[in-house]
């Protein structure tokens, strides 16, 4: 078989609005990851999180989309909008 060649899947390499548009899998960890991470953006001293798993199951695209949201909501508390995300509540 010549000429053909694989292509991977790689989320960095993917529009911000096409993850956002396409994410379904893990809505809650996602939006729990974004009410944890939040608070300690730009902080002198964060906790650190890690996420495991086998490979293919979303880990990279999870960080990739929790980093979007919390980048949005400061830029919208910077021009004096109110944000909010739908945490749920335990």
């Amino acid at each position: 078989m010549t000429g053909v060649t694989g292509v991977r899947y790689n989320p960095a390499l993917l529009s911000s609005k096409f993850l956002t548009q396409t994410f379904a899998a893990r809505g809650d960890l996602l939006a729990d990851l974004v009410g944890f991470v939040r608070p300690e953006h730009g902080a002198a001293s964060v906790q650190h999180y890690l996420l495991l798993g086998p490979r293919g199951i979303g880990k990279t695209t999870l960080l990739r989309l929790t980093a979007l949201r919390v980048r949005k909501t400061q830029s919208c508390a910077r021009h004096g909008y109110r944000c909010s995300s739908r945490r749920r509540t335990r």
